[in-house]
């Protein structure tokens, strides 16, 4: 059965995206940080409408969401499935929409090797990515954590994504 759900707006100027100047102890702590930077809350923006279903909707999507009246197509940018929320963002420039920090459960990731080197750079490659674009893989409490070396559109995790290394596949991560 389907529960009624908020939509709520998080405005692209808003101090989430700024930059701070933080000095991280060590890669772990950068990693986390950036990912939870991005974990929105009902306080980050402004109720703009409901939803039906929340299962109906992926990161990235712009059809669908039936909200009107604004200067700009709203984009899904973020998905609270615990407090059946919807976080969207106003154009296809928002920065919400993009990242240079992926992560992944254990389970949606299937190593070809056994033995994957953490901190090893592999190329990334998706039906949605046409460019070079390389990541280091990091494990830290049993999530993998992809850091890239572009920003991404973020429905690249609508598709598979496959992580090379001297044109050899050594992993495939379907989430």
């Amino acid at each position: 059965m389907s529960k009624k759900g908020q939509i709520v707006e998080i405005p692209a100027n808003s101090s989430i995206y700024s930059d701070d100047n933080i000095s991280f102890k060590n890669k772990e702590q950068e990693i986390l940080y950036k990912i939870n930077k991005r974990q929105y809350s009902l306080f980050d923006g402004f109720i703009v409408g409901e939803h039906y279903n929340i299962n109906e909707y992926k990161l990235g999507q712009r059809k669908g969401i039936n909200i009107g009246g604004k200067l700009n197509p709203l984009y899904v940018i973020g998905i609270d499935r615990n407090e059946n929320r919807l976080f969207v963002g106003q154009g296809n420039k928002h920065p919400g929409l993009f990242t240079n920090i992926l992560d992944f459960s254990n389970s949606e990731i299937n190593f070809i090797e056994q033995n994957f080197p953490d901190s090893t750079k592999y190329l990334v490659q998706s039906p949605i990515i046409n460019c070079d674009i390389y990541c280091e893989l990091y494990n830290y409490n049993n999530s993998i954590y992809l850091e890239l070396s572009d920003n991404v559109h973020i429905d690249i995790i609508n598709y598979p994504i496959n992580l090379l290394i001297e044109n050899n596949i050594k992993a495939i991560i379907i989430k």
